[in-house]
């Protein structure tokens, strides 16, 4: 599995540049500090990988990248 972590107001790094091509590896792309920007926590789909927008300061987004984890990992989420 990859996580790309990357600040938010800032441009995503390409996935493909920095890993080459991930075949058959599990991406997600995290959108950190979204505090600063004022982005709303949550996950974003239709691009090639999810992007998940959180802020770990303020520990908010981060059941969502856990369960996005677990599922992509094909378990259980803890209950």
């Amino acid at each position: 599995m990859l996580l790309l972590v990357y600040e938010a107001g800032t441009t995503c790094p390409d996935v493909v540049e920095i890993f080459g091509s991930p075949r058959n590896t599990p991406v997600i792309i995290i959108r950190n500090k979204i505090d600063l920007t004022l982005e709303t926590v949550g996950e974003r789909s239709g691009g090639a990988y999810p992007e998940i927008a959180l802020t770990a300061l303020e520990r908010l987004g981060l059941d969502i990248l856990r369960r996005r984890i677990t599922e992509l990992l094909g378990s259980k989420p803890p209950a």
